[in-house]
């Protein structure tokens, strides 16, 4: 039997109704009621996705194609993976919630909300499982040199693609569990998976240890760590004038902090909410910002790898140069064929001009 929360609607209501209206008005009160705030929902949610797929696009361009990334092939096999996960997360979870936000309520299908929450999960548990890697991998290069020439690139894809599979496992619980327990949700805007079966009672606890608790715990715990290398690293990199080294360390240690620092309201909203007259939230507005943390970690990689690793800023900046100077020779031709154009007709002009002058006179 599926349990009905009053901020969403399950998907046998969906089933047994012949339009997504009824859905609609059922969690109406906790619809966004102010134009203001919905169209500021609706600039954050279009910047997280644009910002996404232009940065993340750019990312694995310019470290497949292009090699910009001069880090440990290891740590730019982690980043690659990431930015996949990061574009998935933009077109699964991003873009039905601006979708919903602007028409006001779902207008993507019943087929597309029954199948959303499954498909949605599934970046979201690769993302947190591969920021682990990267930080462990990490820790382990610079605890250990001596394994750092074993951790090969095509090691690191192997790694990573054996964590895509794994991270199957969420979805694969929910088909099996329950299927039809998704909801439509007006705090987020999406439909979503309600977990309201029994089974979940132990088995939600256990996969969330498994594929949240422990990762996040792992790239906690690496936070620390990683400061201290980054601090030493760069004393030794002051002293003989070298960058590398440090400069892979920062670029870990940043992606794990933001990491951190947008999984926090969520994390504590989650741990409130199990204490009813801890958390007052009627409309579902410190929810929905806690949730849009989270999408602080989808846009930031391409800015922190900017900030912190030089060769893809470079790599950038070369590109940047070599259009606006194709840009500019290709404006300067343009002017200097058009300047001829008319230097030649007005020629033309003054040749022709004095034969219908004479013309003329000799007629007259």
């Amino acid at each position: 039997m599926t349990k009905l929360h009053p901020t969403s609607t399950s998907l046998l209501e969906i089933q047994n109704s012949n339009s997504l209206l009824d859905i609609q008005n059922s969690a109406s009160l906790l619809e966004i009621q102010n134009s203001t705030i919905r169209y500021t929902w609706i600039s954050y949610f279009l910047f997280v996705l644009l910002s996404s797929i232009a940065g993340d696009t750019l990312i694995l361009v310019s470290s497949v194609k292009h090699r910009a990334f001069k880090l440990h092939p290891f740590i730019v096999s982690c980043i690659q993976h990431i930015a996949v996960a990061d574009l998935l997360v933009a077109l699964t979870a991003v873009l039905p919630r601006l979708v919903s936000l602007v028409a006001e309520g779902w207008v993507l299908g019943d087929l597309l909300c029954a199948v959303g929450p499954f498909v949605m999960i599934y970046p979201v548990t690769v993302s947190i499982i591969l920021i682990c890697v990267m930080a462990t991998s990490k820790l382990v290069i610079l605890k250990f040199p001596a394994v750092s020439t074993d951790l090969t690139a095509r090691k690191g894809h192997l790694v990573c693609g054996v964590f895509w599979v794994f991270a199957l496992n969420i979805p694969t619980a929910m088909l099996v569990v329950d299927e039809t327990d998704v909801t439509y949700d007006y705090r987020t805007y999406t439909c979503h998976y309600s977990f309201s079966a029994p089974t979940w009672n132990w088995l939600e606890p256990l996969l969330a240890m498994i594929n949240s608790i422990i990762p996040n715990f792992l790239v906690v715990g690496s936070t620390i760590p990683l400061m201290v290398y980054l601090i030493k690293a760069r004393q030794v990199s002051r002293r003989i004038r070298g960058a590398r080294r440090w400069q892979g360390i920062l670029t870990t240690f940043v992606t794990v902090a933001v990491y951190s620092v947008s999984a926090l309201p969520y994390s504590v909203y989650r741990a409130l909410e199990s204490q009813s007259d801890v958390i007052k939230d009627p409309d579902g507005s410190l929810f929905r910002v806690a949730v849009s943390f989270l999408f602080l970690n989808t846009i930031s990689n391409f800015y922190i790898y900017l900030f912190t690793v030089p060769s893809f800023r470079n790599f950038l900046s070369g590109k940047i140069d070599t259009v606006y100077t194709s840009m500019s020779l290709t404006s300067f031709r343009t002017t200097k064929i058009s300047s001829l154009r008319g230097s030649s007709s007005k020629s033309r002009g003054e040749i022709i001009s004095p034969k219908i002058t004479n013309r003329g006179a000799d007629h007259v």
